[in-house]
């Protein structure tokens, strides 16, 4: 199994449940703690670090666990999810990618319950992605068959003109990277899709992507008005308080709700840039 796969180079490891940080604390914590298990072992099955000696010297980064529960377009569960994140206390959502070649060593202090050996540390392979929450798209091409593919975290969407020529290109990404084929798209990031290729007709929208908004700013219980933004109206600087006058988590709060609100305008509702 992947655990045991990790398990074997971690020999004298502990990983009781009071040591699986933010995951012990909820009551489904076993579930949390086997996809932890199951990240680590992907790391290094996929050789992202290896397990060696800490030269005398040298830092460690340090590293944790992020969670995420991943529900589909009818609040149905899908799956949960831990990243091992470098440095994941420090990151927030929106954050850009960052994938370059590392120039030097660099070691990685894991999760508390999952350290190696004493003595020993996680080091880094010299070509590794680091990756936010941003999307980034890559095209392939060969000869006329062209492969478009984007993704997003752990998040991918692939398009392309020639079956058999995906096919081949599976393998090759597999080998650095988990992969799943999941058939014709019907769900991607919180967008329901619905395709027909016979009638070349394509459905978006986004029912569960509204509500899990309404449920993160406590606005569930909101009536709907058909209230629209005057028209040619101008905001001035002059409208707005001060910036030393406004309270730094509601400037945060209103820059989530303008940004998830433009996510739902540029995909599916249009509408409610006039709204």
């Amino acid at each position: 199994s992947p655990a045991a796969a990790l398990m074997s180079p971690f020999r004298g490891c502990s990983t009781t449940q009071s040591e699986q940080c933010d995951a012990s604390t909820q009551p489904d914590w076993q579930r949390w703690v086997k996809d932890e298990q199951t990240e680590l072992a992907m790391c290094y099955d996929k050789n992202t670090f290896k397990i060696c000696d800490l030269p005398e010297g040298m830092l460690e980064l340090p590293s944790m666990f992020q969670y995420k529960l991943k529900l589909g377009p009818n609040s149905e569960f899908v799956k949960c999810k831990a990243w091992l994140c470098t440095r994941g206390n420090l990151q927030y959502e929106h954050e850009a990618f960052l994938c370059a070649d590392i120039q030097k060593e660099i070691y990685l202090k894991l999760p508390p319950g999952y350290e190696p050996p004493l003595g020993k540390r996680a080091r880094l392979r010299t070509s590794t992605v680091f990756h936010g929450n941003d999307s980034v798209t890559f095209m392939l091409l060969h000869r006329k068959s062209v492969i478009l593919l984007s993704m997003c975290a752990d998040d991918g969407i692939v398009a392309t003109n020639d079956a058999k020529f995906y096919q081949s290109f599976l393998p090759d990404l597999d080998k650095d990277f988990e992969l799943s084929d999941q058939g014709l798209m019907t769900w991607y990031l919180g967008i329901a899709i619905h395709q027909d290729p016979k009638n070349q007709h394509t459905k978006l929208w986004q029912k569960q992507y509204m509500k899990d908004i309404l449920e993160r700013f406590a606005m569930t219980g909101a009536a709907p008005v058909n209230t629209l933004m005057e028209p040619n109206s101008h905001l001035r600087l002059s409208d707005c308080p001060p910036l030393h006058k406004i309270d730094k988590k509601f400037r945060r709060e209103y820059q989530q709700l303008v940004g998830v609100l433009m996510y739902l305008t540029g995909l599916t509702r249009p509408d409610l840039a006039h709204s």
